[in-house]
């Protein structure tokens, strides 16, 4: 009884993959209550483990132990000098934690040797294949009818899936080595989670995916050409989506490429301490120069679609310096640990250790294409990874001495302290979004922001649905956007509160802040054409030009002559097709009379669930509110059927939707 009890720590990496991605740790999942905050409790108990390994958690040595240390002292750096510090809070206070968790794991799955109990080791890999297991066949029994479906649950997006497997299969290949129930576990994760890889057609996900053939090739020497060939198969395959991604034909690598022009311009403005951690979706919307045919207006950017990017983008080029270096010497350290214990009497934890660092290498191949790490499924499974690369070369820590379990326990009770009240606010938010209708959502909205005062979403939505004066939530609604800084929806919602107070300097301000952050949009113009009293007829030139519906809005009946004036600015707007003008032209010309009956034009938050902007920019589960809403005339909807718009057009430039003005210079 004694030697199972001691062997049940070994549990951990698995059931920590597991809870991480079906619940606490999914795209979704992270966002909601209380699995996000519980999610956090866990990681702040595992890292208990780690007391003893304070000093040097990924054991780099007495040299390389300072790179992680200043990387933590960059991050915070650029925490104090961010324009939006709330964004990056939870992150600093977690990244301590993370730092801990390879030490935290290798102590689960080693006890205090170098794996020195077979039965723990197996137990350990064959848990971690069974987990593998659980997410592939969810993956696989979730996924959407069609063939151009992508498999994406349980983690909520098939770029997250296809990480999480690229990194857990190649581990959970190495019980094929060994005869007994840990091959049978072993098969079962490579026969379903291969397929659910491919599921997921991510091209970068299958390039990592041939780290576990090299994983399977390491465990049966014997079938290793098969292995090759198999290989060889998948990286052909691969090669005509690279190849239209080389020739700009792919509308995926087309929008990267715009997100990532956005983040090399705002490392240019920032290269020494970045935005601070967690800013990118509260500030890229400054520097995105959406095109017209790529980006779909009111798009909700939350990720630059690259982790070195982004950690340049967010710590500044030196703290982005050492958070790679530091990924990179904990490779070389493990990977020089392995070849210097070749001729060790355990190779089957040579074997793990080999397996594990290829594991990283695909977690880091997916990371260089996609940005991941704000979702903490993805972060725990490498953190797992690091864990076994660390027991297996023979970094696990010592054991802990009453000294460094204070030390431990003080540092994660900092970390605790940071992240309480967040979460309480979190909670107070869930019960808003649960109530039956405004007044009952009121006051746990009031709690949230009591609790998260800095946290603009929740002054926005409390300021959407206060019983205040129109002035009072004009007021409210402008701080929540000034806050967000880059976020277009809160600005435009904004501008329609400062609008409906009568505050027509605040609501024109408020509308070309969101021009400028949403360009293609047409509802943020035609506002600010109305705010105007209809002297900017530039405004609702472009309105029309990103939005012919707004032809027929009701408000034309009072002032026909400025669509018509409006309509022959277009004739000469530099970046407009003739032909697409002279289409507008010809549907004004053909819509019906007035009938009096009304339909609207929202514009909404949150109506998409997998494109909502709580979710992406704010981390919080989709809420649908109303943003902006402009009357049409029933009669003349119907005439635009099938109608297109400018913002969707592959060959208008983006300099047709000037960020700073109506209208081009």
């Amino acid at each position: 009884m004694g030697a199972a009890s001691e062997r049940l720590p070994a549990l951990l990496p698995a059931l920590l993959l597991l809870l991480f991605a079906v619940w606490c740790g999914s795209f979704q999942g992270a966002a909601e209550w209380p699995a996000g905050a519980l999610g956090r409790g866990a990681l702040l108990g595992v890292a208990l483990f780690a007391a003893g390994a304070l000093r040097d958690p990924l054991a780099l040595g007495a040299a390389g132990r300072w790179i992680p240390a200043a990387a933590l002292v960059a991050a915070a750096g650029s925490w104090l000098a961010s324009p939006v510090p709330r964004a990056g809070r939870t992150a600093l206070f977690l990244l301590p934690v993370f730092l801990l968790l390879p030490a935290a794991i290798a102590r689960a799955v080693a006890g205090n040797g170098l794996w020195p109990d077979a039965r723990r080791r197996q137990l350990a890999l064959g848990a971690w294949s069974v987990a593998v297991a659980v997410v592939a066949l969810w993956a696989l029994a979730v996924r959407p009818a069609g063939l151009e479906a992508r498999a994406a649950m349980p983690l909520g997006h098939h770029n997250l899936l296809a990480a999480l497997l690229a990194l857990a299969l190649p581990p959970a290949a190495w019980g094929l080595a060994k005869p007994g129930w840990s091959r049978a576990t072993a098969f079962v994760a490579l026969a379903t989670g291969l397929p659910a890889l491919a599921l997921t057609r991510s091209w970068l996900g299958g390039l990592a995916g041939l780290a576990t053939a090299a994983a399977v090739a390491l465990a049966l020497p014997r079938a290793r050409r098969l292995i090759a060939g198999a290989a060889l198969v998948v990286l052909g395959l691969s090669l005509p989506r690279f190849e239209s991604m080389m020739r700009g034909l792919d509308s995926s690598g087309a929008a990267r490429a715009v997100y990532a022009a956005a983040g090399i311009a705002g490392i240019r403005e920032r290269p020494l301490v970045g935005w601070g951690p967690g800013a990118t979706p509260w500030t890229l919307a400054e520097h995105l120069e959406p095109r017209p045919g790529v980006n779909p207006p009111g798009e909700a950017v939350g990720t630059l679609h690259s982790t070195a990017l982004e950690l340049g983008y967010e710590l500044g080029l030196p703290g982005a310096t050492l958070a790679v270096l530091s990924a990179l010497l904990f490779l070389a350290r493990r990977a020089s640990a392995l070849r210097a214990a070749a001729d060790a009497p355990e190779p089957e934890a040579l074997r793990l250790g080999a397996s594990a660092l290829l594991g990283l290498t695909a977690g880091g191949l997916m990371l260089l294409g996609n940005s991941l790490l704000a979702t903490p499924a993805i972060p725990v499974g490498l953190g797992c990874l690091a864990g076994f690369a660390l027991a297996a070369s023979g970094g696990r820590p010592r054991r802990a001495g009453p000294g460094a379990r204070l030390a431990t326990a003080g540092c994660l009770l900092v970390a605790a302290g940071g992240l309480l009240a967040p979460a309480l606010a979190e909670r107070s938010y869930a019960a808003a979004r649960a109530a039956r209708d405004r007044a009952a959502a009121r006051p746990h909205l009031e709690r949230a922001l009591a609790l998260d005062p800095a946290f603009p979403l929740y002054r926005a939505r409390r300021a959407w649905i206060a019983d205040e004066t129109p002035a009072e939530r004009a007021r409210e609604a402008l701080r929540a956007a000034r806050e967000a800084r880059g976020v277009a929806a809160l600005w435009l919602r904004a501008g329609g509160s400062a609008f409906e107070a009568g505050e027509l300097a605040a609501a024109r301000a408020a509308f070309a802040r969101t021009m400028a952050l949403d360009p293609l949009g047409g509802v943020a113009p035609y506002l600010a054409f109305l705010a105007s009293g209809g002297r900017q007829l530039d405004c609702a030139a472009r309105a029309i030009a990103a939005e012919p519906r707004l032809l027929a809005a009701a408000a034309w009946r009072e002032a026909p002559a400025a669509r018509a004036a409006a309509l022959a600015r277009l004739r000469g707007w530099p970046g407009l097709p003739k032909g697409y003008v002279e289409e507008l032209e010809r549907l004004a010309a053909r819509l019906p009379g007035e009938s009096g009956a009304e339909v609207d034009l929202g514009q909404q938050m949150d109506a998409t669930p997998a494109l909502s902007i709580s979710l992406h920019q704010f981390r919080r589960p989709p809420w649908l509110a109303d943003l902006a809403r402009v009357r049409l005339e029933r009669a003349a909807v119907r005439a635009f059927a099938g109608v297109g718009s400018a913002a969707a057009r592959a060959d208008v430039p983006p300099s047709a939707f000037p960020r700073d003005r109506c209208a081009p210079r």
